[in-house]
């Protein structure tokens, strides 16, 4: 007498996100779905499906093949897109995988992106009041340069204060 536990794999969508969050027409946005396997076993033959409408045209292919997600660990698929004309556009995303014994799992998910109705390049529309542009954030890279001198500076005083112990 044997008992034997079948045991599955649960691929959870953890989150999905559209890059930038309001396209502009004629222009280039991504779409970055993230899974984990929440199971006890991996998944194989795991993939995304996308089904862009019309006024969406994908860059890439629209089916992204991720492989073997193993117990607890999370992928990040990326899709890029262009959209054609300004509206409200609804993407189905399928994303299906495989388990040990070959049985066919199926998630299927919904993705709403707003295409905004102006453009950045091309002139204004006739009547439009031209508005002044948007003032910008301060730029985050002197954030970068302070800490990478802040590790530099942290590093050469540990290298000098474990040679000065040394020989001391």
């Amino acid at each position: 007498f044997y008992l034997q536990a079948l045991q599955t794999p649960a691929i959870n969508i953890t989150s999905v996100s559209v890059v930038p969050a309001v396209p502009q027409p004629r222009g280039t946005f991504y779409v970055s779905i993230t899974v984990v396997n929440k199971g006890f076993t991996p998944v194989t033959n795991l993939q995304v499906e996308a089904k862009p409408p019309r006024g969406i045209r994908p860059i890439t292919s629209p089916i992204y093949f991720a492989g073997q997600l193993d117990p607890q660990q999370t992928a990040t698929i990326p899709l890029s897109f262009n959209a054609t004309a300004p509206g409200q556009y609804n993407i189905e995303l399928v994303v299906t995988y495989t388990d040990n014994y070959g049985n066919l799992y199926t998630i299927p998910y919904t993705v709403t992106v707003t295409v905004s109705n102006s453009t950045r390049f091309g002139p204004p529309r006739p009547g439009a009041t031209p508005r002044p542009p948007a003032a910008q954030e301060p730029t985050s890279s002197w954030l970068y340069i302070g800490g990478a001198a802040a590790a530099v500076a942290a590093a050469v005083g540990g290298f000098l204060y474990v040679r000065r112990r040394r020989r001391g």
